[in-house]
This record gives structure tokens, sequence and C-alpha cells, in this order.
């Protein structure tokens, strides 16, 4: 009996000195992991600012380049879901200024009157979603989107670009992970 007992003590002496040893090594890697990320995070905040000298933040050069105060505004979050579809962002993209904040409505909605009926649609649900504070643009707007102009003109993905509008704007779906999503 003793013969086991004496077994078995050193059996479990052996695991937690094996369980003490792993330990104070992973202690170590943690330290020296954390110290490395330290000194490289001071670098990082000793190093100058990329992007322009005045501090603006610098224009969007397409679409998959988005300034970062998008993911915060859900009308603009669901201007850049309508207006950046594939059907229309090459056409859309002159008249959105991400640099100072701003579409050119008027212009945007007198320039798509000549597209086909789903870019056009596609431009008029995101004026219509986007914002709502009356502007010049309202005047350009003679036949607001119907819902016969989403079922009869947009494809399925355009559809699909529409809800996801919608629930941005409800405030159901965050901007970043709508944008994010959707590609």
């Amino acid at each position: 009996m003793l013969g086991v007992l004496r077994t078995v003590c050193t059996v479990v002496g052996v695991v937690v000195l094996y369980s003490a040893v792993v330990a104070a090594v992973w202690v170590s890697l943690v330290r020296v992991a954390h110290s490395r990320a330290r000194s490289a995070a001071d670098r990082r905040a000793a190093a100058p600012a990329p992007g322009p000298p005045d501090g603006a933040e610098r224009r969007a050069r397409s679409w998959e380049e988005l300034p970062s105060w998008l993911w915060r505004d859900r009308a603009w979050a669901v201007a850049v879901v309508l207006l950046g579809a594939p059907a229309v962002r090459v056409r859309t993209a002159p008249f959105v200024d991400f640099e100072h904040r701003r579409i050119d409505w008027p212009g945007l909605l007198e320039e798509c009157r000549g597209w086909p009926p789903d870019q056009r649609t596609m431009v008029r649900s995101a004026y219509e979603m986007a914002f709502q504070a009356p502007t010049g643009a309202t005047r350009a707007v003679t036949d607001p989107v119907s819902l016969r102009d989403v079922v009869v003109h947009l494809d399925d993905h355009e559809v699909e670009r529409i809800r996801v509008a919608m629930q941005i704007r409800r405030g159901r779906l965050e901007p970043a992970e709508a944008i994010t999503a959707l590609g």
C-alpha cells in the first residue's frame, strides 16, 4: 500500500512541477510579446501621421476606398450602398465628393434621366432614402420611385441593395456591416 501511495505522490508531484514550468515559460513569453507590442505602438505613435498636411480626410479614389467617417453616418451609408452598386458606380462617382461630404443631387438626378430604367431607379432610390432635407434636387424628381419601378426594373442583387439600404436607414443594420457585406 505504501508503494502505491508513493507512486501516486510522485506522479502528482511531477505533474505539478511540469505545470509550474509551463506556466513560467508562458508568463515569460507573454511579457516579451507585450513589451515588443508596446515598443511597436510607441514607434507608431512617434511617427508622423500619413495623409494631407491640413488634417482633412483624403478624398476616396473609388467606391472601394471609403472615408472612415462614413461608418458613422447612416444617410451617407445608404447613399453609398445604392450609388455604389455595380450597375451605376462608374456613372455616379463623379457626382459624389467624399472630401467635402457632398453629393451633387441636382446634377446626378438630371444626368440619370437618360440612363436605363434600372440605373435611374437606383439613383432616385438613393436620393429618396438617403437624405430627408429638401434641396434643389427635389424639383428634379418629378416622378418618385414606385414599388412598380423596383419590381419591374431591378434584378435580385439590386433589390437586395434596396433592402439593405432600408435596414441601414431604419437603424436595424450598422453601416460598416452592410457596406462590408455588399462589397
